[in-house]
């Protein structure tokens, strides 16, 4: 049992610094993430920057200034105060009772400790205490921390809903294998490139935790919501490469000959490559649910309407915004949603028979008609954003205003 020990011991302290290491690559953009927790944490009497010599007000304001972040020994102390209040928030929100995230308890100890004591270990004082410090470091060691706190504010939901969607994402996404597929290829990598693809995947599990959140409310039931995507999540990945639209699929070679050239294989290169485009494949499952059809149905109208209205050159454009501080990375996001919005609410016009016609693409010309007006003002104000060299936030705020008039019948 001593070996194993030492294995989930090491497991951890290399999960805690590999998050600093990343967090530093990023220290600059996230200064505001890391301002507005101390700011939470002072307000919940959780801190003393003084005390812990972490700049103040104005020294934020000054690094700010000068495109600058926190060093490493700042942000580590600050991993450990976000740690210490998220464990307490886990408790007093009744994470011991959380029959869904009973099961994380056993990985936490020895399977020796399982096999001798098994279920009583949940009947142990102390065993909300041990789950939410297991929990803490799962998520803290892999999404830093600010991630649990920016959730919150995005979704106003409490610390222990977020920490259930993010479980949940991370089973959704298969993203511990990825992790473990990713780490054994760490010490062959440019140490730059293997934080930007932990970057990246920390990019899209945010963005599912709060597609999750937004869609489904704070109350998220884990087992329903696996049962309701998880079997069909990998046929699902398998079918949308072959909807993306030539640049997409162009952008997606290149990355993954990028990828496959700085030393990963080829299953690895494509799996990251895609991953951001699970997010689209939720909506599909969840627009087939809504509406009683099947995933290929579902996945049709998607991508045809998602054609028509040309969202990728629109969805490009807002990722090719600034997203240097907390604030920039909000409007991005709030952008991306309403975009995604509008595609899900025109699929379930035409999917939900609300437009004239017998057959589903009779029903798609209905909503083309019925939407050309809007549609036509649509692709010109397209076309003036994307003669702009540098489209800004204004422009593709209005862009996103005009796709929400369309007529959805």
């Amino acid at each position: 049992m001593t070996d194993e020990v030492a294995r989930l011991v090491l497991r951890h302290n290399y999960g805690q610094s590999q998050i600093l290491s990343t967090a530093m690559l990023v220290s600059t953009m996230r200064i505001n993430d890391h301002r507005r927790l101390m700011q939470d944490l002072e307000k919940a009497g959780r801190l003393d920057r003084e005390l812990e010599y972490l700049p103040g007000e104005e020294q934020c304001a000054e690094l700010v200034r000068n495109g600058q972040g926190l060093s490493r020994p700042e942000i580590a102390v600050l991993l450990a105060y976000s740690k210490l209040w998220l464990c307490d928030q886990l408790v007093a929100a009744g994470v011991g009772e959380d029959q869904d995230l009973a099961e994380e308890l056993y990985s936490y100890f020895p399977s020796a400790v399982c096999d001798r004591f098994g279920t009583a270990l949940q009947q142990h004082p102390l065993h909300a205490e041990v789950l939410a410090t297991h929990l803490t470091n799962l998520l803290c060691n892999r999404m830093g921390s600010t991630f649990i706190s920016y959730v919150m504010g995005e979704v106003h939901c409490n610390a222990l809903e977020a920490v259930r969607a993010w479980y949940l994402a991370r089973d959704l996404l298969d993203v511990s294998s990825l992790w473990q597929e990713l780490e054994t290829c760490e010490t062959r990598l440019d140490d730059t490139l293997f934080r930007q693809q932990l970057l990246h995947i920390h990019a899209q599990l945010e963005r599912i935790v709060l597609w999750l959140l937004h869609r489904h409310g704070n109350q998220i039931s884990i087992s329903q919501l696996r049962q309701r995507y998880g079997h069909h999540i990998p046929e699902m990945t398998a079918s949308l490469q072959e909807f993306r639209d030539p640049s997409e699929q162009q952008a997606c070679r290149q990355e993954c000959q990028a990828l496959q050239s700085a030393g990963l294989s080829q299953a690895l290169a494509e799996r990251l490559a895609s991953l951001r485009e699970l997010s689209k494949g939720l909506e599909i499952i969840e627009l087939a649910q809504d509406s009683g059809q099947d995933n290929d149905t579902a996945r049709h109208v998607y991508f045809a309407v998602d054609h028509y209205l040309e969202l990728g050159p629109l969805r490009r454009l807002i990722a090719a915004l600034p997203k240097q501080d907390l604030w920039q990375r909000k409007a991005r996001s709030a952008l991306t949603r309403d975009v995604d919005s509008a595609l899900v609410r025109a699929c379930l016009a035409v999917i939900g028979g609300r437009c004239e016609g017998e057959t589903l693409d009779d029903r798609l010309e209905s909503w083309k008609t019925a939407s050309a007006p809007i549609l036509a003002q649509l692709r010109q104000l397209y076309g003036e954003i994307q003669a702009h060299e540098r489209p800004d936030l204004p422009m593709l705020s209005v862009a996103v205003r005009e796709l929400n008039n369309l007529q959805y019948l």
